[in-house]
């Protein structure tokens, strides 16, 4: 029913004024008494002062606003959470109910399709895709090499920009700016991928100049070493994986980026016990 995707949005509120100002484009009878009517609400102006912020959505409500856009399980499941999230009161149910709706969120992620894997052959192509994202961006190929950290050459640059734009991972406005044309990208089961592996190694070296070129205050690099089982380990990699979808989806849910990070998470075994019963290396 609607163009707009529940999950761009961290906020009910922003996304009710912004689903109410494309229906009002759409039917121009569109009002916030017709809505209130259709979910069954006796007073019109209830919606108004929840998109306003003075009341809060109920999940009852919210309920019934899914059922009226026809909502899917999974965005109706979403939109509850949202609800969950803002009206939570303590920092442990805002961060439950924030991991549940990263969750939902990855799995409407965009992925890489096969034939876009030279997106992965060099560090700077996601870098690049991020930074005009930020800042403005025609041909100024000069000043794009060297905002990055660390620099590269001004070739190096447009042929970047060249293969984003053919990879369809970037598009030119009518002004001759260019953005991006997916919010988030993973690269979903084929991680595995040698040409995956060989940027990570990649990101792990950057890692490793960034620990003596920059100041803690503008990095986070730590380490622990732990003992754990199998399955300990399986809870792990869950954890990991639960956390990357919500560093994306904060990343996705930002309105005003202003720096380009690269987060890695590195877990590697230094003893196995199978290894060291057998007198292996």
């Amino acid at each position: 029913m609607v163009m707009i995707s529940i999950f761009n949005y961290l906020d009910y509120k922003k996304f009710l004024n912004d689903l109410f100002a494309e229906c009002k484009t759409e039917k121009k009878f569109f009002s916030h008494r017709y809505l209130s009517l259709r979910i069954g609400l006796k007073s019109s102006g209830h919606i108004l002062y929840v998109m306003q912020g003075k009341r809060r959505l109920t999940e009852n409500v919210a309920l019934k606003i899914a059922e009226f856009l026809k909502f899917t399980k999974r965005e109706s499941d979403y939109f509850i959470l949202l609800v969950q999230y803002e009206n939570a009161k303590r920092a442990e149910e805002k961060q439950y109910f924030f991991e549940r709706m990263a969750l939902l969120r990855k799995k409407v992620m965009k992925k890489v399709a096969p034939q876009q894997y030279r997106f992965y052959e060099k560090w700077y192509y996601s870098a690049i895709r991020e930074i005009i994202d930020i800042i403005p961006f025609t041909d100024d190929f000069t000043t794009l090499a060297r905002a990055l950290m660390p620099p590269i050459s001004v070739p190096e640059a447009r042929e970047a920009v060249r293969l984003l734009e053919k990879l369809g991972l970037i598009i030119k406005d009518e002004k001759g700016y260019y953005t991006k044309a997916e919010s988030v990208l993973t690269a979903g089961a084929h991680w595995y991928s040698s040409i995956i592996r060989n940027l990570q190694a990649t990101f792990i070296d950057l890692s490793k100049e960034a620990l003596t070129s920059y100041p803690p205050s503008i990095r986070d690099i730590s380490t622990c070493t732990v003992s754990i089982s199998e399955s300990s380990l399986e809870l792990i990699r869950e954890k990991i994986d639960n956390l990357r979808s919500e560093i994306l989806s904060i990343a996705a849910l930002d309105d005003t980026p202003e720096h380009v990070y690269q987060c890695n998470f590195q877990v590697y075994p230094l003893f196995r016990k199978e290894a060291g019963e057998h007198g292996e290396q």
